[in-house]
């Protein structure tokens, strides 16, 4: 295998790394907007217990309601857990078999959790998730404005 193949590979590895920590970042800033309806859930769950027992005012039906939101939005967040942990475990996967093809010398020199540039490329620019967008076929991460067509599944995007 030449040098620029090799260069190839860990380019490629650096952008699945990108790739992963985009959706990774955009799963959690959902996550994160859940946590503040659970939050505020339960600020006027308190108020309604608390307008229900010492004011007399309201209903334990409300109360109900406003438990099942918190269940709801609990189910949304266990949802996006486990689709962060599935891609975490298929870009592992990619991401270890493209190491597997690099020669052994580079492959030692190559990080194992981090994502490297080849010294011939510019770094990679920080990954910003409002510069982002997925693809409405199989929802692989693009950066908006980039690709007309989904590097994954071939859908035109955008």
């Amino acid at each position: 295998m030449n040098n620029i193949d090799t260069n190839k590979i860990m380019a490629d590895i650096a952008d699945l790394e990108n790739k992963k920590q985009m959706l990774l970042l955009s799963l959690q800033h959902d996550i994160d907007e859940i946590d503040k309806d659970v939050m505020k859930e339960f600020r006027e769950i308190g108020q309604r217990a608390y307008s229900l027992a010492f004011e007399g005012e309201g209903n334990l039906s409300a109360l109900k309601a406003d438990f099942d939101k918190i269940d709801a939005f609990k189910a949304e967040q266990d949802a996006k857990d486990k689709k962060k942990g599935d891609i975490i475990a298929r870009y592992d996967e990619e991401i270890e078999i493209m190491r597997k093809l690099l020669p052994q010398k580079a492959e030692e020199s190559a990080p194992v959790e981090t994502a490297s540039t080849p010294a011939e490329t510019a770094p990679a620019p920080p990954i910003d998730p409002a510069n982002m967008g997925f693809c409405t076929n199989c929802g692989k991460a693009y950066a908006l404005g980039g690709d007309m067509f989904c590097l994954q599944c071939g859908t035109k995007l955008g």
